[in-house]
């Protein structure tokens, strides 16, 4: 039935259309027109991702033009779409839980690692405080060392200005 349609199409008296622009490949050397059963079998495994058995089943029924085979594929393959689709929701529940569960353990992560470095900046505070009373607390001792040198020294100065007091008793 679509033989004077593809020697029309080949010839350039219609234009070639086809059904679907993924057919163009399996359809292009025979003008849009299913022609072969290889093209029947590439279309169903292409376009209804049918494993290469089912779509030689499918191939067969359209051969002998077994319209119950035909409509028990339908069913069959719709069948199977329920499941797949089911399936298909199944894993992306359980992807999408397992994004949760992910977040909620990095949000954890993060809650953890944010309160480490906050005692971590807390002791470095403390301890740097610690050394900088240390540290004070060092250089006023050594203030006061050489305070205590220089006024030794003045003291002695004086002593030596004063004319030099003996201390051992001479004559």
């Amino acid at each position: 039935e679509n033989i004077p349609s593809y020697i029309n199409r080949k010839h350039g008296k219609e234009n070639i259309v086809y059904m679907h622009p993924t057919l163009e490949t399996i359809l292009e050397e025979t003008y849009g027109i299913f022609i072969y059963q290889e093209q029947v079998l590439r279309a169903a495994q292409i376009l209804a991702d049918f494993s290469l058995g089912k779509a030689d089943i499918l191939r067969r029924a359209m051969g002998k033009k077994d319209k119950e085979e035909i409509e028990a594929r339908e069913a069959l393959s719709a069948e199977e779409d329920a499941v797949v689709t089911a399936k298909e929701q199944e894993i992306e529940a359980k992807n999408e839980e397992r994004a949760a569960a992910a977040a909620a353990k990095k949000t954890e992560r993060e809650t953890l690692l944010a309160e480490r470095k906050r005692v971590r900046d807390s002791v470095r505070a403390a301890k740097k405080a610690e050394f900088d009373a240390r540290r004070a607390r060092l250089l006023a001792e050594r203030q006061a060392r050489k305070d205590s040198i220089d006024a030794a020294r003045a003291a002695r100065q004086n002593n030596d200005d004063d004319g030099g007091e003996d201390d051992g008793g001479g004559l």
